[in-house]
């Protein structure tokens, strides 16, 4: 029982999430599951932990139950999360924009507890665990604190997951992989790419520049408690009680709705396409400031050299994005929210679906190290889409590209007919609901992203 909240996320392993999907991959899958229909946590995970923490109840949770739940958990918690963004995109396309922060809130803590998952972390209520080896897990019952009376103090769920993923990134061991691995621009990981733009390059961000690059990009977990107290302020106090004199702007709402899509779209070597190169520009001007690397000579030559290292060419677009020159909070609307710190619909939107990326490289990193194929899960997939009414018919994986295809060409309809309407929530709604609909369906960037 760790009291020390430093202690236990230092002590928990990825290693055994790993090995539990491999578990899954020859004992589950095969059945179309991911748990097993007798596995201890699976009808109520918290009455189970209550139990086995109980020394009057002769009771113990197995590993292989606890691994294979949490390891299961991180898609589970991935699904949801992109549920949740997509309803609060719904949200703010309908008007509602208390519903749209309160949700999209959800989907950065699901992002977060997914994230925590994949690193042998399980987010409960007041008790969480974390997995040591196969064998092993403990258990994070209180936090003690130095010179504080009393044995320590529960820490619930949203307190804990912000807390846990506080000390993860500042963590000097987490995570136990090379966190650029997570991101690809045409088919090489930043890892793969770092060593030609500079040799001392992956030293150097292994050292410094990835963490605050990831507190930078809507990990900074200050701002995200900041957030979640004035979420409160949004979920429980009236919120049209004022305000009576503003309207929607529905047009310039759904060009910025599909801004924040479409860099999520993806291409045929990287679900996250846009995003990536993005997130590489950014890595490469963190890393261009330094002098003993800018003294090896101009930008464009080292950026060129780390495609040509790899035996990538440098195409005109990708060049473009990577040499725009802009500041990277003006690169696109994505990072231009996500930098507000306001509590408002776009920028939580936007600081949780760049936790939702990440999440998801996460998770299909694990999958990737577990050897399980993206088709070997197609029944959470169809299942997935026909609930969400991406599709009648399933398609298979090596459809998923027409998820996104759908949705552009959808834009294209949508704004055209927009154009010729008046910008009032009446006509809208009435004129382009099922578009509309459609376009709030970011839950689809899971599919192709994972």
């Amino acid at each position: 029982m760790t009291k020390k909240l430093g202690v236990f996320i230092k002590n928990a392993s990825r290693e055994p999430v790993v090995q539990s999907f491999k578990v899954i991959k020859d004992r589950y899958l095969p059945q179309s599951k991911l748990i097993a229909n007798s596995n201890q946590l699976k009808s109520n995970a918290l009455s189970a932990i209550i139990r086995h923490h109980d020394s009057t109840k002769s009771f113990q949770l197995r590993s292989n139950d606890v691994n294979t739940y949490i390891g299961a958990s991180s898609i589970s918690h991935l699904l949801d999360g992109w549920g949740y963004l997509s309803q609060a995109v719904n949200a703010l396309l309908n008007g509602n924009n208390g519903a749209a922060i309160h949700l999209a809130y959800y989907a950065e803590l699901r992002a977060v507890m997914s994230l925590l998952a994949s690193e042998g972390v399980g987010v409960f209520n007041n008790k969480h665990i974390g997995l040591k080896n196969e064998t092993d897990f403990s258990l994070f019952i209180k936090r003690k604190i130095k010179n504080e009376p009393g044995s320590g103090k529960s820490l619930l769920t949203h307190v804990f997951a912000w807390d846990a993923f506080e000390k993860w990134c500042r963590s000097d061991v987490k995570p136990s992989y090379d966190l650029l691995r997570l991101f690809r621009v045409k088919g090489n990981t930043f890892s793969d790419l770092l060593p030609g733009f500079h040799p001392r390059a992956t030293q150097l961000v292994s050292s410094s520049i990835a963490k605050d690059w990831l507190k930078q990009w809507a990990f900074d977990v200050k701002k995200y408690k900041s957030d979640r107290e004035l979420r409160n302020f949004v979920s429980y106090r009236p919120q049209t009680i004022s305000g009576f004199d503003k309207q929607l702007d529905f047009k310039s709402t759904i060009k910025n709705v599909y801004g924040l899509f479409q860099v999520l779209s993806q291409s045929a070597s990287n679900p996250f396409d846009y995003l990536d190169k993005l997130l590489l520009k950014t890595l490469f001007d963190e890393l261009y400031i330094r002098p003993e690397i800018s003294s090896r000579g101009n930008l464009f030559d080292l950026i060129n050299d780390s495609f040509t290292s790899v035996g990538a060419t440098l195409d005109a677009t990708t060049q473009r994005i990577l040499l725009s020159g802009l500041p990277n909070n003006q690169s696109h609307l994505i990072f231009s929210e996500a930098a507000k710190n306001k509590v408002e619909p776009l920028p939580i939107i936007s600081r949780a679906a760049l936790l939702l990326r990440v999440s998801t490289g996460s998770t299909s990193m694990l999958l990737e190290d577990a050897h399980i194929g993206k088709d070997e899960l197609n029944f959470v997939w169809e299942n997935y889409g026909f609930n969400n009414g991406f599709w009648e018919t399933a398609k298979p994986v090596s459809e998923f590209y027409e998820l996104w295809t759908e949705i552009e060409t959808e834009y294209s309809e949508l704004s055209n007919a927009a154009a010729h309407l008046s910008n009032s929530s009446f006509t809208v709604r009435n004129e382009l609901e099922e578009d509309l609909n459609k376009l709030s369906q970011f839950n689809r960037a899971c599919l192709w992203g994972i």
